[in-house]
């Protein structure tokens, strides 16, 4: 299945860089993630907005203001936006991962000053959502079943969350 060896590729190619091997061992985690990043960025409106912003983006050649903007949009972190990029292979060839994975906090913060973006999606909102989030997993998820996850992977994902839900609140 073409979902798969996307998973192990980007697996293989993902371990090394992000440091936590231990993490990527396990498919049913790794998977949990891709299905996330299917649903707070679906690939059209991603490709989409990704041209657009690239499309606008003074330097072509200058990829931290697309990432900004799409952090932005979609209101993710830039890990998320990065992994989805990488994932659906927009990263030019000059993009190094290595070096992306090099950008920090700070970079971010002045890139999002610098485009008059809202800087406060960079704080944490303290705003419980987890319900809906559940819901919208939950429906994706049936949406998505047989042809890109299965049932337990939907019900992997959902235990995660749980779980970092409730170290998150202290439960």
């Amino acid at each position: 299945m073409e979902g798969d060896r996307a998973v192990l590729n980007l697996m293989q190619i993902a371990r090394p860089l992000f440091g936590m091997k231990h993490y990527y061992e396990y498919e049913d985690e790794f998977a949990a993630n891709l299905f996330a990043g299917m649903l707070l960025m679906p690939e059209p409106s991603f490709h989409r907005m990704y041209d657009k912003f690239l499309a606008e983006t003074e330097d072509r050649n200058e990829i931290l203001p697309v990432l900004a903007r799409l952090m932005s949009y979609f209101e993710v972190p830039y890990m998320a936006v990065l992994i989805r990029c990488y994932e659906l292979d927009l990263l030019k060839s000059g993009d190094t991962l290595e070096e992306l994975l090099q950008v920090n906090g700070e970079q971010i913060r002045k890139e999002f000053e610098r485009l008059w973006l809202d800087e406060g999606i960079l704080e944490a909102s303290k705003k419980d959502d987890y319900a809906k989030l559940e819901y919208l997993v939950r429906e994706v998820g049936k949406t998505y079943q047989d042809e890109f996850i299965n049932e337990r992977t939907v019900q992997r994902a959902l235990q995660n969350m749980r779980i970092l839900y409730e170290q998150i609140k202290g439960e």
